[in-house]
């Protein structure tokens, strides 16, 4: 297979490993703590998906979600809603930015954490018209190629439409188990592939007192016949002030 064909695939599955669970012992005080932490609360999630370029420049989407976590016999249900969307992407890739701002978004959620603050397996895909929505990716693909985008933007493009097609059909990109309470400052997980190498590199900055997430960063590097490809995901987690000041 091309390493072009490689890297435009592995833009959708990659994200798709779950992070290693790393073991950290907790005392009785830090998990009362995030208890406490999520207790009654709203917060404002942000991801942020960038692929780099060759050239330094990225393509970028952040979206913003408000999200609640509610107790639930076995930890909590975190149900959210997208309350915005941002597209960095050059102007020759408008249709690309279109499709994201307008894409449904409400399969990410509702999710699932364990007593332990990890996020629990993702619930099967939804079932839609997966014919239609192949057509509708070959016809984005087909958009982009036409494009006057240099080729580097058009293969980081073509991925990333792919992978916006596939989670229009359901297939949910696994988050970091983690992610909501990390359970390690920084690490990095190596997967051999055939030609070449991943490396997942992830980095979390917690609340000291209740190990609650503020920033989650996961950087996936795939090396393969002497090419490199960059992929990075951004998640900040913060109190949603707005809520918090109605009583909420």
């Amino acid at each position: 297979m091309k390493a072009a064909a490689i890297f435009a695939l592995l833009g959708a599955m990659v994200f798709a490993m779950p992070a290693t669970a790393f073991a950290q012992e907790q005392g009785e005080t830090a998990g009362d703590s995030f208890v406490e932490a999520l207790d009654g609360q709203t917060f404002l999630l942000s991801r942020t998906v960038a692929h780099a370029m060759a050239d330094g420049t990225e393509i970028s989407v952040t979206r913003t979600y408000r999200v609640r976590p509610t107790p639930v016999p076995d930890g909590w249900l975190v149900e959210g809603e997208s309350i915005a969307v941002e597209v960095d992407a050059p102007p020759q890739l408008a249709a690309l930015a279109e499709m994201e701002r307008r894409r449904d978004d409400s399969g990410t959620f509702p999710m699932r954490l364990d007593r332990d603050g990890m996020l629990a397996p993702l619930p099967a895909a939804r079932p839609t018209d997966s014919e239609t929505a192949r057509q509708a990716g070959d016809l984005i693909a087909a958009r982009i190629g036409e494009s006057d985008a240099s080729d580097d933007q058009k293969l980081a493009a073509t991925a990333m439409a792919r992978a916006l097609v596939a989670a229009g059909q359901g297939k949910r990109i696994a988050w970091p188990v983690d992610l909501f309470r990390p359970i390690a400052a920084e690490r990095i997980e190596t997967l051999e592939i055939e030609g070449g190498t991943v490396i997942i590199a992830l980095t979390a900055q917690a609340d000291l007192q209740s190990g609650l997430m503020q920033r989650f960063e996961r950087r996936v590097t795939t090396q393969i016949s002497g090419s490199e490809r960059v992929v990075r995901e951004d998640w900040e987690l913060r109190r949603d002030q707005a809520e918090s000041s109605t009583g909420e």
